[in-house]
């Protein structure tokens, strides 16, 4: 199988270097994206945390996780809403996926906090009449004062209940204001991996494919040609040969034959020189299909019956 893989490599080593240009693979090349409307698959939570996905693991998302941002947070897309993407960044080991602001929360937006109003000190009259009333001797006066600083006390009291309550109301309106600044200031997917983002996944086939189960970028694929292994157009790359058709061509994106196969069971990445290789295995029900990509471009395909 390595030696199937090698060759499929080969071939396109040589497609690229009689002319073809090989893809883009940074940030630059991503942000081409930025402007795009595209539509979600599910509720997006009103919070800059986003959705954290794994697109190489089993489980993609923590489904925990997101259960709490949304109940915390709410919703700033609905599932089957369009958004505008607004930003991509690349950071370190994932991707940042913003649409319609990237979510609230960043620097700078305003969090309100509970309010912590103190209990107000003894004024400076009350100080004098305790210590009056613990220099007098006639009961009468002692009781006037003691009258006296009750009414100071409740005074107290009353100014404590009032600004307690007026800080109050104001956290109310400014969790409401916030709120309403939430489910309008978008959301994000942070595309994380174990270790770098792959080179494959910084092309913008690449991230389109890596996001399909999450985003529908509207993409129609233009090749309408249906050829199998057994095709003259095909004998070049493809083994072995076999009289199943698939609905995919050479040059076709990751995101394109998602499309037409479903989604990966798995991708596995390998290197071989400047280029980087990405086999991806489709479940095909009697069948399983190994379609071979290399700068987000196929490049051949191998079928394996059950």
């Amino acid at each position: 199988m390595k030696t199937i893989r090698t060759r499929l490599v080969l071939v396109a080593v040589v497609a690229i270097l009689g002319g073809a240009a090989p893809a883009p693979q940074n940030e630059a090349a991503l942000r081409q994206l930025v402007g795009t409307r595209v539509t979600v698959l599910m509720d997006m939570p009103a919070t800059q945390s986003g959705i954290d996905y794994y697109p190489q693991r089993s489980e993609k998302i923590a489904y925990d996780k997101y259960r709490n941002r949304i109940r915390e947070t709410g919703i700033a897309i609905d599932a089957n809403a369009t958004a505008t993407i607004t930003e991509i960044k690349i950071k370190g080991k994932h991707i940042e996926f913003q649409l319609d602001g990237g979510g609230y929360g960043n620097f700078g937006d305003y969090e309100p906090t509970k309010p912590n109003v103190p209990y107000p000190a003894k004024t400076r009259r009350e100080e004098d009449l305790e210590r009056d009333l613990r220099d007098e001797t006639d009961i009468n006066e002692k009781r006037r004062i003691e009258r006296q600083i009750d009414d100071l006390r409740d005074q107290r009291e009353r100014d404590y209940q009032r600004d307690r309550q007026y800080a109050e109301e104001q956290y109310r309106r400014d969790v409401e204001r916030v709120d309403d600044q939430r489910v309008r200031a978008g959301s994000r997917i942070n595309v994380r991996f174990d270790r770098d983002v792959p080179a494959q996944t910084k092309t913008v086939g690449g991230l389109q494919a890596s996001l399909s189960e999450l985003i529908d970028f509207g993409t129609e694929v233009e090749s309408s040609v249906e050829y199998g292994a057994d095709d003259r157009r095909c004998r070049s790359l493809c083994w072995p040969a076999t009289t199943w058709t698939v609905p995919i061509t050479k040059g076709m994106s990751q995101f394109d034959v998602r499309g037409r196969l479903g989604p990966s069971i798995s991708c596995n990445e390998e290197a071989s020189g400047s280029l980087t290789s990405v086999t991806c295995n489709y479940d095909l029900g009697e069948s399983t299909a190994e379609v071979v990509f290399v700068n987000n471009a196929v490049v051949g395909y191998v079928i394996r019956s059950r």
